[in-house]
């Protein structure tokens, strides 16, 4: 799902948002561990970062309580 991550990204920078928040993806039916999720949408923030103007000020990784170990 890194892949989605860098649409996604990408897309908020045209729009020029300042933020953008995902959730824990892959937590629920795939059972994914939190901490893997997050990883995976941390590397996809940081190729992003290296490619790109950087309007995104804020990047919130929400993960819900019952998806916690």
């Amino acid at each position: 799902f890194q892949n989605i991550i860098l649409k996604l990204l990408d897309r908020a920078e045209s729009l020029k948002a300042k933020s953008i928040s995902f959730p824990a993806l892959g937590t629920g039916i795939l059972r994914y561990p939190p901490d893997i999720s997050a990883e995976v949408i941390m590397e996809a923030i940081r190729q992003h970062a290296k490619k790109n103007t950087h309007t995104l000020q804020f990047v919130d990784i929400v993960v819900f309580p019952k998806d916690k170990k």
